[in-house]
């Protein structure tokens, strides 16, 4: 009973249209049309989180990238919703917010979002992956980022006034 969502902006044509159409061919040759949405356009983050939200589970299926860090990821804790991802390096900032998946091969995304989906059953199980990205997200809030910036700086200040005032 499960239904697999997909919000994927595609990148461009040249780029992602084979793989687009290779994906539509291999969904109908499974009979999987009415348990597959692909949704391709490119989106305003409110519809993104809003998408995000009604995920019992939001996987992040890399497989490998140059890119050092994923925004995709942390729009997925901003929704609050519990998140998997692969084991790669791209996601080593996030590590604490989200579950790790045992691999990238079909084998190891199976049973891992299969295993994750049987916790996530669980009420207490679900709002502690919930609880993750929240803290996640809240402690790299901007408005409590700038109040501890602000008072390293007042901190600095103070110490080289005082430093000043020592040396006259």
């Amino acid at each position: 009973d499960a239904h697999l969502l997909m919000v994927n902006a595609l990148y461009s044509p040249e780029r992602s249209g084979a793989e687009h159409r290779r994906l539509l061919d291999r969904i109908t040759e499974l009979g999987l049309g009415d348990r597959v949405t692909l949704i391709t356009d490119f989106l305003p983050e409110e519809v993104c989180v809003t998408l995000l939200k009604t995920a019992d589970l939001v996987v992040f299926p890399y497989q490998r990238t140059e890119e050092s860090s994923s925004a995709a990821v942390r729009m997925a804790l901003v929704a609050n919703c519990p998140t998997a991802v692969t084991p790669l390096p791209i996601f080593a900032d996030v590590a604490a917010a989200v579950s790790t998946l045992p691999g990238t091969d079909p084998g190891s995304l199976a049973a891992g979002i299969d295993t994750l989906l049987t916790a996530l059953k669980d009420a207490d199980t679900r709002a502690a992956a919930c609880a993750r990205a929240a803290s996640f997200v809240a402690e790299r809030d901007a408005a409590l980022l700038s109040r501890r910036l602000r008072g390293l700086l007042r901190g600095a200040c103070n110490h080289v006034s005082v430093e000043a005032e020592a040396t006259c």
